[in-house]
């Protein structure tokens, strides 16, 4: 995190709108040495577009492994925790430029991008919000684990969480946790297991 607020601002509506570039080393064994051998690069889309097609049943994206086998099973007609993230991101974001005295545009990145353009430093904790909400519900193969533990924010047992991105998220009221404040909700969770 920087001290510029207009930086942060961009940064976190980069991190949501923009196509996410991941690199991952190729290794080979040879006489019992490991060596990298290549760098394989590829591009994944948005956050954002990784949200809005996980509202959609059979579109997904693969997680921290990359050698899971997609498996036939039957689907469910929608994810509705990903249909309702999305949808509090998208009116999030349109109230906001509203709030800014500007027309919303037709798309959600669109609206994000507006509030960066009118300078709206005050956006910046929904920002951190509607990241760490589409990194934890993105529509990745292996679901989000639910904790057995009520939210600490609502009393709800509504709680996903995303161990390898250190990201979750209270589906019923919608509070997020991020890598900086995951070991919070983790004290809470170990609490709360114990004490059962």
């Amino acid at each position: 995190m920087s001290t510029d607020p207009l930086h942060d601002l961009t940064a976190a509506a980069d991190a949501l709108c923009s196509p996410i570039r991941v690199t991952e080393p190729i290794w080979t064994r040879t006489n019992g040495h490991l060596k990298l051998t290549r760098v394989h690069t590829h591009t994944m889309a948005s956050l954002l577009d990784q949200l809005a097609a996980a509202t959609h049943p059979g579109e997904v994206y693969l997680d921290d492994i990359a050698s899971t086998r997609h498996q036939p099973r039957s689907a469910p007609a929608a994810r509705l925790e990903a249909v309702d993230a999305h949808w509090r991101i998208q009116t999030g974001a349109a109230t906001w430029m509203t709030h800014l005295g500007l027309p919303p545009r037709g798309e959600t990145a669109a609206n994000i991008w507006g509030i960066v353009g009118a300078r709206a430093t005050a956006a910046l904790p929904d920002l951190r919000r509607w990241h760490s909400l589409a990194a934890t519900l993105t529509g990745w193969e292996r679901p989000p684990w639910q904790p057995d533990a009520p939210c600490p924010a609502c009393d709800t047992r509504a709680l996903r969480v995303r161990l390898a991105r250190r990201t979750a998220v209270c589906v019923a009221c919608g509070q997020t946790w991020t890598p900086d404040t995951i070991g919070i909700l983790a004290a809470h969770v170990q609490d709360h297991s114990h004490a059962a």
